[in-house]
């Protein structure tokens, strides 16, 4: 085959983060001791952007913050974060085959059986434009022009995030450092999880001449549109072994011997430093400047919360495209957040954007990500397990193994792997019985086949099938 156009999109973060820099008993930096009641307390800022991040991951992948190449040049520019084959906006589905995929949860790769038969190289292979249907989860009934048809959303962002460096002919699948979180919001029969300025057009189709006067074919029906779609959502990284899949105490740890980090492990394993999680981890000296621990620069967690904004087209990627794909139309998608911070060992709090810059970039050009194939990636980090596989209790997929982010109902969070396998999102549908509607409450959730709440003889019992 000729080398196709896929979709790529440059991940670019511009955060200040601001940290307590001193806690001292003078206008000396840190001076003093505690017994002295320090009076004195300043801040600092600094700059975090996506080469902060790329320095935190080469430091835990290749043992070095400055692996990733720093300079390039036009044809080969240095080190940069691409979401690869994305998907952004929040009216893209993903064919049931691959959201049904048999994908397993083990190191050696989240891999998909259906992709690794059916070799989905393209994400325009695996998802398709899903207009709204009046539901949040269930399909349209029978008896309608669009029966069996799911509503929109519960996807979005979809993609893989890779490292890719030019200048060394290198990719580094880092999908797993990262986690992505979507608010979903029931509301009266429009949307459940984004909210939308867009404009469909059905273009029919027309009879076109092609061979001898006695022949044409006919081309079908093209669905075209644009518009600017917004959710709200959390983003989170973590390169410390507080990440379960840098933690090889979990199952989720990705360095086993025969997969793709063989022995890597999330900063701080082993270290008497302190690691943001275990309050008062370290003795007590009562000495301000301690020398207890060792510097951990590169180090980093951190969770944004705002609102994601992309501003998108139907287009053909090539001409000999059968159906339109998303791609952004005029600006980058943008990211306005606030969140906080563990960096180098100190609490932070940020502000600013992220920007993801989608282009088409040429498969037969490109020397890696851009025309990857599932089964060769890691997969699936948003899944939960208990609702595998999703056609058991869904007609529409949420959280399925081909997620890439977790939608989560009202009063649900996420970290990284935080709920798997304990909880779900909450769908909010009708119990079978329904004097238990008001057991969900106090952030109680109910799927099918986790926990199941109802009265039976005045009690309440708890099920799992």
């Amino acid at each position: 085959m000729f080398a196709q156009n896929v979709k790529e999109g440059v991940i670019t973060f511009a955060l200040t983060e601001t940290y307590q820099t001193s806690v001292s008993t003078s206008t000396k930096a840190n001076q003093g001791s505690w017994s002295q009641q320090p009076g004195y307390y300043k801040t600092a800022q600094r700059k975090v952007t996506e080469r902060t991040i790329l320095d935190c991951i080469g430091q835990v992948l290749h043992g070095s913050p400055n692996y990733y190449s720093r300079t390039g040049t036009s044809s080969k520019p240095a080190a940069r974060l691409i979401l690869t084959q994305g998907e952004l906006g929040g009216f893209f589905n993903i064919v049931p085959e691959l959201a049904d995929a048999d994908t397993e949860f083990s190191a050696e790769g989240y891999n998909s059986g259906y992709a690794e038969d059916a070799g989905l190289a393209s994400t325009i292979e695996g998802t398709f434009v899903r207009l709204a249907t009046g539901r949040h989860f269930l399909a349209v009934p029978e008896g309608y022009a669009t029966e069996g048809n799911w509503p929109p959303g519960h996807h979005q962002p979809w993609g893989q995030i890779f490292v890719k460096d030019a200048q060394k002919n290198l990719c580094d699948n880092v999908t797993f450092f990262f986690a992505i979180t979507v608010q979903e919001c029931y509301d009266c029969f429009y949307l459940n999880s984004f909210v939308t300025d867009t404009k469909f057009v059905l273009k029919k189709g027309t009879e076109q001449q092609e061979g001898p006067p006695c022949c044409s074919t006919y081309i079908e029906s093209t669905l075209t549109g644009s518009g600017i779609d917004r959710y709200y959502m959390s983003l989170s990284f973590d390169n410390t072994f507080n990440n379960p899949y840098l933690n090889d105490e979990n199952e989720a740890w990705i360095g086993v011997w025969d997969g793709p980090y063989p022995g890597v492990r999330g900063y701080l394993k082993d270290q008497l430093t302190g690691d943001g999680t275990t309050p008062d981890q370290l003795p007590y000296v009562d000495r301000i400047i301690s020398n207890q621990g060792t510097p951990a620069w590169y180090a980093m967690r951190f969770t944004l919360n705002g609102i994601l904004s992309y501003k998108w087209k139907l287009a053909k990627f090539n001409a000999n495209d059968l159906v339109l794909d998303f791609i952004q139309n005029g600006a980058a998608a943008t990211y306005v957040a606030n969140g906080y911070s563990f960096h180098a060992l100190y609490c932070g709090l940020l502000t600013g954007s992220m920007k993801i810059n989608e282009t088409l970039v040429n498969s037969g050009k490109a020397f890696c990500c851009d025309n990857i194939w599932w089964d060769d990636s890691w997969y699936g980090v948003g899944w939960n397990s208990w609702q595998y596989p999703w056609s058991d209790y869904w007609e529409s997929p949420v959280n399925v193994p081909a997620s890439l982010s977790l939608h989560v109902g009202v009063n649900e969070f996420y970290q990284p792997r935080w709920q798997w396998p304990q909880s779900s999102p909450e769908p909010n549908p009708a119990l079978p019985d329904e004097t238990v509607e008001n057991l969900r409450g106090a952030g109680e959730t109910y799927i099918p086949g986790t926990r199941w709440y109802f009265l039976q003889g005045g009690g309440i019992t708890q099920v799992r099938y």
